[in-house]
């Protein structure tokens, strides 16, 4: 667990964040491990999750999973936070580049760190992926 909490504190996501959350985070889920080629996220399912990259590259496609990349996503980045927030399916497709190994993080979780619905900050969260997602279609 030491190495995931050390991973964790790595990303720009925890950047600052005490030990004692990161060793919370840690503790509620295993790493999962992609191949090259597999889809993650996709507009067809829904999503529960926040996912850390913790090695390898993921790519983002929108349309299909073997349209033209967007972006690529190296170690630290994360995927999956707007659709957590605001609830709805994911706008793009989030595939491994190559063989990866990512963190969920659930989304039970994301909203008790982020303060939950009815706070302030979830509701500047939810606003700006809001726009994030309008800007994105």
């Amino acid at each position: 667990m030491q190495e995931i909490v050390r991973e964790l504190s790595q990303s720009e996501l925890f950047r600052g964040v005490p030990e004692t959350v990161l060793q919370r985070v840690a503790e509620a889920g295993q790493p999962l491990e992609l191949r090259a080629g597999e889809v993650l996220l996709s507009p067809e399912r829904p999503n529960h999750h926040v996912y850390l990259l913790l090695s390898g590259a993921l790519a983002v496609h929108f349309g299909a999973p073997d349209s033209p990349e967007i972006r690529e996503l190296s170690v630290g980045f994360s995927v999956g936070e707007i659709s957590v927030i605001n609830g709805n399916p994911p706008s793009a497709y989030v595939v491994a580049k190559r063989d990866s190994r990512v963190f969920p993080i659930p989304f039970e979780l994301v909203n008790e760190l982020t303060g939950g619905p009815g706070t302030i900050a979830h509701n500047m969260l939810r606003i700006l992926t809001g726009w994030i997602r309008t800007n994105t279609e």
